[in-house]
């Protein structure tokens, strides 16, 4: 039903047969370009439904959930197809596109603009007794995958780039981000480019009727599961990291931004949760930067 009322039916079908026909290639190059071009191709076509006028197009990141769930089942047998599929399918593996058909340039290579990198997440807490839980949607994926590909009007103008993440803990903690920016399609961006690139990571929020902005990021996990199960602490992240960062956001920015939505309030949050000084509306980085954390602007 979730694949009918996404547009992905016929898709998820054709998807699972072309990684089959990827997992029994006895050729083992042939087999990853095979299952890589499928995860592209499922990418490209979860955006194309997410920029879609149909009622139903805010339901792409379940459709591209799912659909993954099913051509990785096909693929469990061989964790290098497994790997190149899903990395193709999130816009994460090196380049935008290796195509089977030898084409010499990628999207990068083609593109002059300078880029907005943005990542979303995968659904999230569709475990639920309830059934309609398997209904949950990320906005933070479905806007990333209706934004990839766009251009931002601007001074300069920038292409915006897409990528959407697992909920899982151990890629987090693996850098799937990091890699995305250092060694994956992100890093054909950050040399040669017209202006410094931008990275905007989302999260779904609890508040349907505001854009919160989370000043102060927390080096520290609570225990709610991930989507594999595994709670993640409560415990520090890094070890080596700093205690807090800080979002470079500039006030100018975030006061147009506040003054310019008729619809979405936009909140900038400077709440943080410490050991030693409990919850309160924190004014500098420096009164945190010693302090043990507990929770940033968006949570924990």
């Amino acid at each position: 039903m979730i694949l009918q009322r996404s547009g992905f039916a016929d898709r998820a079908a054709e998807f699972a047969r072309r990684c089959q026909i990827a997992a029994r290639s006895t050729a083992r190059y042939a087999g990853l370009l095979a299952a890589h071009q499928c995860g592209f191709d499922l990418w490209e076509f979860a955006c194309e439904r997410a920029r879609g006028q149909s009622a139903d197009h805010f339901y792409a990141d379940l459709g591209l959930y799912y659909t993954r769930l099913r051509c990785l089942g096909v693929l469990s047998d061989s964790d290098d197809l497994l790997r190149a599929f899903e990395a193709a399918s999130r816009n994460a593996s090196p380049g935008f596109r290796r195509p089977v058909t030898g084409e010499a340039r990628d999207d990068n290579e083609a593109d002059a603009l300078p880029t907005l990198w943005v990542s979303g997440f995968d659904p999230y807490r569709l475990e639920g007794s309830d059934p309609t839980s398997l209904w949950h949607a990320n906005p933070s994926g479905a806007a990333a995958l209706a934004l990839h590909g766009r251009v931002l009007p601007g001074r300069p103008s920038r292409r915006i780039r897409a990528g959407v993440w697992p909920v899982r803990f151990a890629d987090c903690d693996a850098g799937v981000i990091e890699q995305w920016l250092e060694r994956g399609p992100g890093a054909l961006a950050w040399s040669n480019q017209p202006a410094a690139p931008l990275l905007f990571t989302i999260s779904m929020g609890g508040n349907p009727n505001a854009f919160h902005i989370d000043r102060y990021l927390a080096n520290w996990r609570g225990a709610v599961p991930d989507n594999a199960g595994r709670p993640g602490g409560p415990a520090v992240i890094l070890g080596d990291a700093p205690a807090f960062l800080e979002h470079t956001l500039s006030p100018e920015i975030l006061r147009e931004w506040q003054g310019s939505s008729d619809r979405f309030a936009v909140r900038d949050h400077c709440e943080v949760d410490t050991a030693e000084a409990g919850r309160f509306a924190c004014e500098a980085l420096a009164q945190i930067s010693a302090q043990r954390p507990r929770r940033g602007g968006g949570g924990d």
